[in-house]
């Protein structure tokens, strides 16, 4: 599942520009184990990601300024 949600949201630091956030959700997958005559099915929860896709359009900061100042020193 490699779909993304495009989202757009202001700017952190001018609060005016506008910044373009890509979010994947959580899903479950189901993932099988093999040994020997034996298979199980299993479910795997698979976590979220959010990227920041561009800088800001007003003040003009960088997409590592606005990651930095939104998740923390990541």
């Amino acid at each position: 599942m490699a779909f993304e949600t495009e989202l757009k949201e202001t700017c952190p630091f001018c609060k005016k520009g506008t910044v373009i956030i890509m979010e994947k959700p959580a899903y479950r997958k189901f993932q099988t184990s093999r040994g020997s005559g034996v298979s199980n099915t299993y479910q795997v929860n698979v976590k979220g990601d959010f990227r920041v896709a561009s800088g800001c359009s007003e003040c003009g900061k960088t997409r590592e300024e606005i990651k930095q100042k939104i998740y923390g020193d990541t």
